[in-house]
């Protein structure tokens, strides 16, 4: 069905007949409140026992503590390797680094606390489009 343009939507809008006037409201309330409600509601409403049931605060709380410490034991947490010492006891360090692609340059952060070393090369040129 193609839409209507707006010219269509005004003739049509202008052969439909002047919406009767409102009603007044000493009339239109209890009309409403008869048509909302046309069989008054006399039965009783029952609830089931297990919708009462609430779940005791001490056991949602154990319930999440126990999923956080599954969640740490699976992940691991606080046994992070560290990098293999050397035979002189320090950690492990970059001695030299050559990129091939080409670069703006090449910093090397050594994170001592965490026997850790990051390289970053900014700038590098993709390589693996054909």
């Amino acid at each position: 069905m193609p839409k209507p343009t707006w010219k269509e939507i005004r003739d049509t809008l202008g052969k439909q007949p002047a919406p009767p006037p409102p009603a007044a409201a000493g009339q239109f309330w209890p009309d409403l409140r008869r048509r909302a409600l046309p069989q008054p509601r006399t039965d009783s409403v029952t609830v089931s026992p297990l919708a009462d049931w609430a779940l005791p605060r001490w056991v949602a709380v154990a319930a999440c503590i126990a999923v956080c410490v599954a969640g740490l034991l699976h992940t691991d947490l606080g046994h992070a390797p560290t990098a293999t010492p050397v035979a002189g006891g320090k950690p492990n360090t970059i001695q030299s680094l050559a990129v091939a692609a080409s670069h703006s340059s090449v910093m090397i952060l050594q994170d001592e606390d965490n026997s850790g070393t990051i390289v970053w090369i900014t700038d590098m040129a993709d390589t693996s489009a054909p």
